[in-house]
């Protein structure tokens, strides 16, 4: 069954929405899809939105619809949401480009990915994507690289990682790719593990185990992040220092993270989403790409494993867990 839930933003729409006596609300009226319960994301595009003056009764309404990963409930939300009305859809993680195919011709949408959307479809390039979609993508391919050396960092004996990903995910074989040059470059062995989201991640792991490696990286996406707290318990369990790109993955027990900082991206977005709602084709608006990086270490993680965190690295951290 398809979990409905309606996040109104700030008090004076909640309390509009009781009937408490406050002035009746004018702000647009948003859709938002996802797989997950948006939780800090939407509270950060929330921030944005306010920032950018959508505040007492101009303040938005978002509709949120959290959604099994099946396009008959995808596209049963998108035509609820477009007969509301909403004035445009954000989608989230897994959900964009299954969204894409079921609103991209009767609603502007405004996408945050962990993918690329060039090759998920969704645009025909990141400076001009047409049609009538635009956001944000977390894909950044030069950020790869950085994540090895910081695991060289902390324990430069490493010598053989294996690389969990999920082949399903947009731009995989692209970061694939970036992580084999960057692992050629810094010495290491490399052994590819592939785990689809919504499966097992037992067979990955008897696959870790065989390949005998000391370090693991996994590519971030939706899946991964929600499987994160799994991987990192079979990390520790196993000895491995585990790497990946978003600080929550560190929050969840792995030992250091860099990338982008996903709050400041949702943030920006609620800027795509002004853009829109003030007149511009979303397809006339760049993909942007993340601009606000952050290195987490986790140090409950590193001190199980009995590592110590170069101080250099650990001056340089953003988060210190």
């Amino acid at each position: 069954m398809m979990e409905r839930r309606t996040f109104l933003a700030g008090a004076g729409a909640l309390a509009a929405s009781f009937g408490l006596g406050a002035q009746p609300k004018t702000g647009p009226r948003l859709g938002w899809i996802s797989f997950v319960a948006p939780g800090e994301t939407l509270t950060a595009f929330q921030e944005g939105m306010r920032a950018l003056g959508y505040v007492g009764r101009n303040e938005a309404t978002v509709e949120v619809r959290v959604v099994e990963p099946d396009p008959e409930r995808v596209r049963a939300a998108v035509e609820e949401l477009q007969a509301l009305p909403v004035a445009l859809l954000v989608a989230q993680g897994g959900a964009v480009p299954v969204a894409h195919r079921s609103a991209a011709r009767r609603l502007p949408l405004v996408f945050a990915f962990s993918g690329d959307p060039v090759v998920a479809g969704m645009a025909e390039s990141l400076a001009h994507p047409g049609g009538n979609t635009t956001g944000i993508s977390f894909m950044a391919l030069e950020l790869v690289g950085k994540r090895l050396e910081v695991m060289k960092e902390i324990a430069p004996s490493v010598r053989r990682v294996a690389i969990l990903a999920n082949p399903q995910h947009a731009g995989e074989k692209a970061e694939l790719r970036a992580s084999l040059d960057a692992a050629e470059r810094l010495g290491l062995q490399t052994a590819y593990v592939a785990s689809a989201s919504g499966t097992s991640l037992d067979p990955a792991f008897a696959r870790i185990r065989e390949e005998r490696v000391q370090g693991l990286v996994v590519f971030p996406d939706a899946g991964m992040i929600a499987r994160a707290p799994i991987i990192a318990e079979f990390a520790l369990k196993e000895r491995l220092l585990a790497v990946s790109g978003w600080a929550q993955f560190a929050r969840a027990g792995f030992i250091a993270t860099y990338g982008p900082n996903l709050q400041d991206a949702y943030r920006r977005l609620a800027g795509h989403v002004d853009r829109v709602l003030k007149g511009a084709r979303a397809g006339d608006m760049p993909v942007e790409l993340p601009t606000r990086l952050e290195l987490a270490i986790n140090l409950r993680t590193a001190k199980a494993l009995g590592v110590t965190i170069p101080p250099l690295l650990l001056q340089r951290a953003d988060e210190v867990i």
